[in-house]
């Protein structure tokens, strides 16, 4: 596989009714919304809580991929300094190929291409990587006021690979995802609304991460069985 990285947005309405969608990026010639980021699709999906039951439920965008060495300092930060990035891991890692099997899986690339970035990292930061890499969802999860045991409830529910999942939330996806200064050449926001106007909207301020897939959970006023999904969105981009 190659060292690239396809961005595609899935989302999963846990609401009764349709949820109204938008993902807006730099490079499309619709209206501007955010950040001087183009509106660049919409759409109003159905409920698919269970798997994605609706290809109206995935946004791909046309022809566009960014390195994965693009995303490593995410992914580096993330594990290091336990800044919002978390990864499944059922097993505690010890040595480099563990985060190169650890990374790969979430990301959807080969072992050769983590190889390849871990192995700039030196030895004392591997090893600080092997010592948090273990806690890493929990530590998004006390970051962000999130319930973990929710979190994986969520997870579990929507049917994401146990081996294969991650989160990146708060500080960590404003500044790597939606902001308009993002390391990441990509520079992406995410909205959802509920009303028949779509004049009420919230930008996204966490999504899941399964096999180099954005997943993104929402529901209209929150969720009884999950409450911890208002988490995932808020009104930030007003401000």
């Amino acid at each position: 596989m190659s060292n690239e990285f396809e961005w595609q947005f899935h989302f999963r309405n846990f609401h009764g009714n349709d949820l109204h969608v938008r993902v807006h990026h730099v490079g499309c010639a619709k209206t501007k919304w955010h950040d001087d980021r183009p509106c660049c699709w919409e759409k109003d999906i159905p409920p698919c809580i269970q798997g994605l039951n609706s290809g109206e439920a995935v946004y791909v965008p046309s022809a566009w991929v960014t390195h994965f060495g693009d995303l490593w300092q995410l992914i580096k930060d993330g594990l290091i300094l336990i800044k919002d990035l978390g990864l499944t891991i059922f097993k505690k890692p010890t040595t480099r190929e563990d985060i190169y099997t650890i990374v790969g899986d979430v990301f959807a690339v080969s072992k050769d291409v983590v190889a390849t970035c871990v192995d700039d990292m030196s030895d004392e930061e591997i090893e600080e990587m092997l010592n948090k890499a273990y806690d890493s969802v929990d530590s998004v999860c006390r970051n962000n006021d999130m319930d973990p045991d929710n979190i994986r409830k969520m997870a579990n529910d929507m049917g994401l690979d146990p081996n294969a999942w991650g989160i990146i939330a708060g500080s960590a996806y404003r500044e790597y995802i939606w902001s308009k200064d993002s390391p990441i050449d990509g520079k992406w926001s995410v909205f959802c609304g509920w009303s028949d106007t779509h004049d009420y909207l919230d930008i996204a301020e966490a999504c899941f991460i399964e096999k180099g897939h954005l997943i993104y959970p929402a529901d209209r006023g929150g969720s009884e069985k999950y409450p911890v999904i208002d988490k995932f969105w808020s009104d930030n981009f007003k401000n």
